[in-house]
């Protein structure tokens, strides 16, 4: 009965979730600047795509003023390089400005 009431309970909330409109639209358009992401990571390179993606989300998810914007996309990408490239020796890709 537990199991039973729990499942309803959150088949309820992800229902009440969708029926938001604006709450589809955040959605999409995040898949929408992942899958761009990924096509401009390779020409672009990490630093440059991450900030971009980074900072397209974070002004247009859930809107901040510029300098938060600016400051998170900074932020994450010079964080994430630092872990991955330096750290971890992980190979990133460049792009055409090679780094």
């Amino acid at each position: 009965m537990i199991l039973i009431n729990a499942l309803r309970k959150r088949a309820e909330k992800v229902k009440e979730f969708w029926e938001d409109r604006t709450r589809r639209h955040k959605v999409a358009l995040t898949l929408i600047f992942i899958l761009i992401y990924g096509v401009l990571l390779e020409p672009l390179g990490f630093l440059l795509t991450t900030f971009l993606t980074v900072g397209l989300l974070v002004k247009f998810i859930y809107p901040q003023k510029w300098k938060t914007v600016i400051a998170c996309a900074l932020l994450t990408s010079l964080g994430s390089y630092l872990i991955f490239q330096v750290l971890l020796e992980a190979e990133l890709p460049r792009g055409f400005m090679g780094f």
